[in-house]
């Protein structure tokens, strides 16, 4: 993406993938809970836009590991509060419509389908052609995990998003294109995202250290078209 009218398309082409993965999502898409982490987080959203707490009070009968109790007797979400504040636009969405709980199941799809596009722009900025760079986010969103999470409200879509966003500032910081800060503030921003997602990525900060020196090493070999698809397995 060397010029402003090849970053303008690729943008575009990322968009259309975007779309249509999106289109495919909603196809199986599945607007009840499956699992009580669902319930929880979505009771915390409940809970703070009627009440402003994140309180899973709602199914106070849940024994399980969803919540934990305060001194003042409520029970809140055993869980990182960033995906119940991220879904709350889709919340209000689905409650304007009497349909809260259906509005946030479009979570997972979409979250799911941007990790989708953000793959394909991830990709050619490693160096592979654009048909290599779709066809890798298509096997992404359709012959992985991704698919069946983009049917669930569990936390790993967001996180996967989150650390897609941190690897992509990376990559669009390396020279020679212009180092622009906003390139690190947004990896900041999204490990800070991951964080506060799912904190079993708490580590990812040294690893993202890690990759960000390895695929610095790969961007100085030689380059060859035949190197696509090892550059996209290795980084």
């Amino acid at each position: 993406m060397a010029n402003d009218d090849g970053v303008a398309r690729e943008r575009r082409v990322a968009a259309g993938i975007f779309f249509v993965v999106l289109a495919a999502y909603i196809v199986t898409y599945n607007g009840a809970f499956k699992s009580n982490d669902e319930r929880a987080l979505f009771s915390g959203i409940d809970s703070f836009i009627k009440r402003g707490a994140f309180t899973t009070n709602q199914i106070y009968w849940d024994y399980t590991h969803v919540g934990v109790f305060t001194t003042g007797g409520d029970m809140v979400p055993n869980y990182e509060p960033a995906q119940m504040v991220v879904a709350i636009p889709l919340y209000l969405w689905g409650r304007a419509l009497a349909a809260g709980v259906q509005g946030v199941m479009f979570f997972g799809a979409i979250v799911m389908a941007a990790s989708a596009a953000l793959i394909y722009l991830s990709l050619l900025e490693l160096g592979c052609g654009r048909r290599s760079a779709a066809l890798g986010a298509f096997v992404f969103a359709f012959a992985t995990a991704a698919w069946p999470y983009s049917r669930s409200f569990f936390r790993e879509p967001l996180t996967i998003l989150a650390y897609l966003l941190a690897f992509y500032g990376l990559f669009r910081y390396r020279p020679p294109a212009p180092r622009r800060l906003i390139w690190p503030a947004l990896t900041g921003f999204a490990l800070g995202l991951a964080l506060t997602t799912k904190q079993i990525g708490k580590d990812q900060g040294r690893r993202t250290k890690m990759w960000r020196a390895a695929c610095g090493w790969i961007a100085r070999a030689p380059s060859s078209p035949s190197q696509c698809r090892w550059r996209s397995c290795c980084c």
